[in-house]
């Protein structure tokens, strides 16, 4: 009879596999995923040792990642893009590194006027306040800062 623990493992592994085969993980999300698939805690924790120890799972390079890819395609503030690591699991430090490099040459001003000059396009048609309501509003929820916000829409709305 052969030890159940060997395929307890490969089955985890194969999981884990499985999910990183579709796209990068943080280890939390990994072993968020383990655990949804009732997978004991023990193996959870060896799957994720083995995982990492292969070079499968690195918060620190999945965080410069996924921040790289937020800013390409759906830029947003650094207070956005720190709530967005920290949701998928990622420690403060490896956030705040990652953060601080996708930043390293750009400018938050600059980048809410690039990212409110899209938006003002699907305002076309309605009046000056509403647009500024909606620029407002949208520039909020991508996380830039208040000063850099009012600067934006004062600028792009003062025709």
């Amino acid at each position: 009879m052969s030890d159940p623990a060997p395929e307890a493992l490969r089955k985890a592994l194969d999981a884990a596999y499985r999910l990183l085969a579709r796209r990068a993980h943080s280890v939390a999300e990994i072993e968020t995923k383990l655990a949804d698939r009732k997978f004991p805690t023990t193996l959870i924790h060896q799957t994720i040792d083995r995982l990492t120890s292969e070079g499968y799972l690195d918060d620190g390079a999945f965080a410069r990642s996924f921040a790289r890819h937020l800013m390409e395609s759906r830029p947003m503030g650094r207070r956005r893009m720190t709530w967005e690591l920290r949701r998928k699991g990622v420690g403060r430090g490896l956030v705040e590194e990652a953060v601080e490099e996708v930043w390293a040459d750009r400018s938050e001003l600059e980048v809410a006027k690039d990212v409110a000059r899209q938006r003002l396009k699907a305002y076309r048609g309605l009046d000056a306040h509403t647009i500024r309501r909606r620029l407002k509003s949208y520039l909020e929820r991508r996380g830039f800062p208040y000063g850099d916000i009012a600067e934006v829409v004062r600028e792009l709305t003062s025709s």
